[in-house]
């Protein structure tokens, strides 16, 4: 994924930098990624063949033909020269040959599971990269002509005695899921019942008005009544018999001829069902949602600064791929989508 020269020529000369560097990471990634596929495939067939071995010899014992021969007690026997002591010889069970060929199984998985981890842990930081960089493009591309970007400074949050780089990064980034966490409270927060009344009235008046009869034909010419209609999609058995048909207006109807019950009703529903304790109106929902939408910016800000303390000090940290892209060149600029 090369990156395109437009795309940094809009962006301060610290943040082009900086996106170059992590292009140039995510291929070292990807490089890196290839080869410990590669080796993965060796070591499986390393498994396979230790697997192999242990079942051949488990065989064998199970035959009773996995057996050496060792020496045994010494006896006296004639010879030219008048006695002498031999040794005998003995068959025995070759215990210690399938010990070893099972612990030499065990070895190859172990290193075979190490070389995974570490497969798993290049490849995610390359996808995490990958991400990072599309996203980069894709915003700068949606940048108005007019909008000028800037730099900007941050340092890392300051640290507790004793605290580590690992630490505060764990820390702040708690923070930040926990105030996502509150954007969602806060989108999903209840109005408050008079708000909930008002909207209700306007619905049913809104369906009162279209499901008002109309009497002039009627009235002036002896004609029918013309009552309200609304549309209806149909459709057949086939994946194309689709359509449309227009069906009286029932539920208009109902709310022209029974307003004020209906409204009445609806009221009492709500007044059982409202939580105002916790309900926001739009413009404390808005106001809420922005302040946490900046704070959040803020300990990003912060977290991209301590990711960069780690890899000073040569920790393995990985990026996060859903990461604003503004937090991670420290730029200023609009709101990613």
């Amino acid at each position: 994924m090369a990156i395109n020269e437009l795309i940094t020529t809009r962006l301060p000369a610290e943040a082009a930098a900086k996106l170059r560097l992590l292009e140039n990471r995510r291929g070292d990634a990807a490089a890196i990624s290839d080869g410990a596929y590669e080796r993965l495939r060796e070591l499986s067939k390393d498994v396979e063949r230790a697997r192999v071995e242990v079942t051949q010899l488990q065989a064998a014992d199970h035959r009773g033909e996995l057996v050496r021969e060792t020496r045994g007690e010494w006896y006296p026997q004639k010879a030219a020269a008048g006695i002498v002591e031999r040794q005998s010889r003995v068959i025995v069970r070759d215990e210690n040959r399938l010990a070893r060929a099972t612990e030499k199984f065990e070895r190859a998985k172990q290193t075979l599971s190490e070389q995974q981890a570490r497969l798993s842990q290049v490849s995610e930081r390359s996808a995490t990269l990958a991400a990072l960089i599309e996203e980069v493009t894709d915003w700068v591309q949606r940048l108005p002509d007019v909008a000028v970007i800037k730099t900007v400074k941050v340092s890392p949050p300051k640290m507790k005695k004793g605290e580590t780089t690992a630490e505060a990064l764990d820390k702040v980034r708690t923070e930040i899921l926990d105030m996502r966490a509150a954007i969602e409270d806060t989108v999903s927060a209840p109005i408050a019942s008079g708000e909930a009344k008002e909207r209700a009235r306007q619905i049913v008046e809104q369906m009162a008005t279209q499901g008002r009869p109309q009497v002039l034909d009627l009235v002036e010419g002896g004609r029918n009544i013309r009552w309200g209609t609304v549309r209806a999609d149909c459709s057949g058995p086939h994946p194309h018999s689709l359509g449309a048909a227009f069906i009286p207006d029932s539920l208009g109807a109902m709310a022209w001829l029974l307003r004020d019950a209906m409204i009445k009703t609806i009221e009492a529903e709500i007044d059982e069902l409202a939580d105002d304790d916790n309900a926001l109106t739009d413009d404390e929902r808005a106001d809420t949602i922005a302040s946490l939408k900046s704070k959040i910016l803020a300990s990003q800000r912060h977290e991209e600064a301590l990711v960069e303390v780690g890899e000073g000090q040569g920790l393995n940290i990985q990026r996060r791929a859903d990461a604003d892209v503004r937090a991670v060149l420290q730029i200023q600029g609009p709101e990613p989508r």
